[in-house]
């Protein structure tokens, strides 16, 4: 078999792109066998991808299907209506950087108002739950 291959190799002339037959890739051989590293992802594409990993969650008695960003989001208005003052800062913030919100400033008369509609809908929210039960 030596023989047979140092017969082909005496033939082949070596030169500008005919690199020996020893040097060359085997048929079905790939030159580069790991091929290319992935992207390294950032942290915001890790935090896109949890947020929009669905989970079952139980919702007045009932199962549902929701992502990870709509819990997010209802969560922390849920709080904030119940007064959790971090809550509310949160819910503040998160709709300041909306665009919508950019649109408007708060003052201080507003964040009184805010805090009675807060009152206002935490009412109607435990009037709606002592109706369901």
């Amino acid at each position: 078999m030596s023989d047979e291959f140092n017969n082909d190799e005496a033939d082949y002339e070596v030169g500008y792109k005919k690199p020996p037959i020893h040097g060359q890739f085997k048929p079905g051989q790939s030159g580069n066998p790991k091929g290319r590293p992935k992207k390294r992802q950032t942290n915001a594409e890790l935090m896109n991808q949890a947020f929009d990993q669905k989970v079952t969650v139980n919702l007045n008695g009932k199962k549902v299907r929701r992502t990870k960003r709509e819990l997010f989001f209802e969560v922390i208005i849920n709080e904030a209506l119940k007064k959790d003052k971090t809550a509310m800062n949160i819910a503040l913030k998160l709709l300041d950087q909306s665009e919508k919100a950019s649109e408007f400033l708060l003052d201080a008369d507003d964040l009184e108002d805010f805090d009675v509609f807060c009152k206002r809908a935490a009412t109607l929210v435990e009037e709606d739950n002592n109706a369901k039960i």
